[in-house]
């Protein structure tokens, strides 16, 4: 068993200089061996009147320095203040069309004072998958250098070059940000070959130079960065105003790998000459399928995915494959896959933005101005969101959207100088495919990716509600293939769907109202999957995959609106298994539980003028259970927990914050053991 703990703190020290005495007469008598009493004492006393002259002297002249120090430093305050006074109207968010002043408000951190900094402030992630244990890396190269000032709408585009003469299997992104001045956080996108393989977002500055490193292990796609002189495109849309003047200097690098076949990989260090694990992983949303034998040798899945097809078609090579929902319908085609084909995975990346940003502090339709008189404006929509895929017009699956708080979301005090987990790295969600691979086997099929309200799933909703503007999604598909498969037929035996969602509210009672919001999604699917190798052997199985996913939301206003507690918590969970038909042995049978539970409370003084005080208390989770035929071997568990003070001011936005980031991550090793790995950082700003 390993253990780290880590505190981490933010605060200011001076060293305390203290006078050095002189030594005493018994002293310097004992180091002369003379005593003349007399003479000593005479000059004892005349050293120290001379110090108390000099001493006075230097009191007199550090006092008409410190005061002239003060008038100085106010004069140029009051000439900086006013400066920003005019210049930092908060109206500038109207032109910018990602960040919107609604009652849970995404908000940059001002500069009130900047002082020269040589060294860049430093800001970190703790990544919900802490990285695993590479081999050597093999190559290494830089793959874009840019900054991104006023750039909104022009992406940046390189050609990317396959390292010559090199082997490997993994890939791994690391990508350093540094920004100066005011900015919003901004999200940012990575292509190649008009794939989206990252979605990450910015620091924002609070008007000191800070840098950020980040990194996103994307073997997945590795497959990828074997093309030679494909487009590698990085969106960072940013936009440059008198009062937001931070550009974002970014370099991208690739460092390459070539790990050992076959050998599991772990977050802690295994010795592979004694691994004959069944199960491997190389993150929560992806573990291998097992296999030993020559029956169960075409479910060895790589890491690696043998094909990559992404859904959403540039309309330039230089214009981000991106789909805006709900205005615009997320309708696509899944090609036909080869017959060699084992194993499906869909990569849904989609992140809330704008007026959806906090989506789970939303009231129900007609309730958006009942505090408007106070001051206060709440979105619409209500607070439950629900991903549902559709394939053929058939709903196959449903899944939370996992909560992500940016860098300048609920208070920019919280998040600095450690990120919310996920603002680094906005991960897609993972279904899997497996099941209905009878069907992409034999015909190109239609796909659509909605987000819903959950309510309008409802049959019994009569006026639907929609939801606001905008969701950002992409997404890819992947497959796996084994070259000793000949051909593969089968059969969907079935789909199951099932919907429950219901919201009310309690109230408004004068200053109270209570809101409460519920839904379940339940998916099913199984089929046969039947493969004919190269050496005439035949081979049946039973598949199976289920989708549980849950939300429930309750909102508690109180004080006229000026105080509001958010409890959400949404849950899915998935099970795969894999079936021998002709052994009855159960080849896997995997089950995810992810959940993601999310408090917040936002108490504001009266709002009597342009300036909004206000105190924010936010706990946050991510937690994750991988199990195998019913026994977990990966647990995860990822919380914040903080409170800000913030005022946003037209003389300038400020506050504090104290968050604490507990992360524990617990592996069952093969022997029986179980590693576990502990960290808790605290910041205060």
């Amino acid at each position: 068993m390993g253990k780290a703990t880590i505190t981490l703190e933010n605060y200011n020290s001076s060293n305390n200089n203290t006078m050095n005495k002189d030594t005493s007469i018994d002293e310097k008598l004992k180091s002369t061996g003379e005593y003349d009493a007399e003479a000593l004492q005479a000059t004892y006393h005349a050293k120290q009147q001379s110090r108390r002259k000099t001493q006075k002297k230097l009191t007199i002249i550090g006092f008409i320095s410190l005061v002239s120090y003060m008038i100085y430093m106010g004069y140029v305050y009051l000439y900086r203040d006013s400066k920003l006074a005019s210049s930092m109207a908060l109206d500038d968010a109207a032109s910018d069309p990602y960040h919107y002043n609604h009652h849970f408000q995404h908000i940059e951190l001002s500069e009130i004072e900047k002082k020269p900094v040589v060294v860049p402030h430093e800001v970190i992630e703790i990544p919900i998958i802490p990285n695993l244990n590479y081999s050597k890396p093999v190559y290494s190269q830089s793959l874009l250098k840019a900054t991104f000032g006023n750039c909104w709408g022009h992406p940046e585009l390189v050609t990317y070059t396959v390292p010559k003469n090199i082997t490997f299997n993994q890939v791994v992104l690391t990508l350093n940000t540094t920004v100066d001045g005011v900015q919003y956080d901004r999200l940012a996108h990575i292509y190649l070959d008009g794939v989206e393989i990252w979605r990450t977002s910015t620091i924002e500055p609070s008007g000191e130079l800070s840098h950020s490193s980040s990194s996103k292990d994307v073997s997945l796609y590795a497959s990828l960065f074997s093309r030679d002189s494909v487009p590698l495109l990085f969106q960072l849309d940013n936009l440059l105003t008198p009062r937001l003047n931070g550009s974002f200097e970014v370099q991208l690098t690739a460092t390459y790998y070539n790990s050992k076949k076959e050998t599991p990989l772990s977050f802690f260090p295994t010795d592979p000459s004694k691994d004959s694990s069944s199960v491997s992983i190389s993150d929560i949303g992806d573990v291998i399928a097992p296999g030993s034998g020559s029956l169960k040798s075409i479910f060895n899945n790589r890491e690696v995915a043998d094909q990559v097809y992404p859904l959403v078609k540039q309309a330039a090579i230089d214009r981000p494959p991106l789909v805006y929902l709900p205005d615009t319908d997320f309708t696509s085609v899944l090609p036909q896959l080869n017959s060699n084909t084992t194993k499906a995975k869909l990569i849904i990346y989609i992140s809330a933005n704008a007026a959806e940003e906090f989506y789970y502090t939303n009231v129900l339709d007609g309730y958006e101005d009942i505090y408007k008189k106070k001051g206060h404006h709440l979105e619409s929509h209500g607070p439950c969101r629900m991903v549902n895929v559709f394939v053929d017009g058939i709903r196959i699956a449903s899944v939370n959207p996992n909560p992500t708080i940016f860098t300048g979301g609920l208070s920019p005090a919280l998040w600095n100088p450690i990120v919310s987990s996920g603002a680094f790295d906005v991960r897609g969600l993972e279904v899997d495919l497996t099941t209905i691979l009878p069907l992409l086997w034999s015909q190109d099929s239609d796909i659509t990716i909605e987000v819903t309200n959950c309510l309008d799933d409802n049959l019994k909703t009569k006026k639907p509600s929609g939801i606001g503007s905008n969701w950002i999604a992409s997404a890819n598909l992947v497959s796996w293939e084994d070259e000793n498969i000949e051909s593969a037929t089968g059969e969907i035996l079935g789909y199951e769907n099932l919907t429950l969602a219901t919201g009310f509210v309690i109230g408004p009672f004068g200053p109270f109202m209570n809101q409460i919001v519920k839904g379940s999604y339940y998916n099913h699917i199984n089929s046969t999957l039947n493969y004919t190798l190269t050496n005439g052997t035949e081979l049946s199985y039973y598949s199976e995959v289920t989708h549980n996913a849950t939300q429930f939301s309750m909102e508690i206003f109180t004080k006229w609106g000026d105080k509001q507690k958010v409890i959400s918590a949404p849950e899915t969970d998935i099970n795969f298994s894999l079936t021998d038909l002709a052994t009855n042995e159960t080849i896997t049978n995997v089950t995810y539980e992810l959940d993601f539970p999310l408090t917040v409370s936002l108490e504001t003084l009266p709002i009597t003028g342009p300036t909004v005080d206000y105190q924010v208390n936010i706990t946050k989770e991510f937690n994750a259970q991988v199990s195998a035929d019913g026994l977990p071997f990966i647990s995860l568990k990822n919380q914040e927990n903080g409170t800000s003070n913030f005022t946003i001011s037209p003389n300038g936005n400020s506050g504090v914050g104290t968050v604490e980031h507990n992360y524990t991550l617990i592996e069952n090793l093969l022997d029986g053991s179980t590693a576990k790995l502990l960290w808790t950082l605290r910041e205060l700003n």
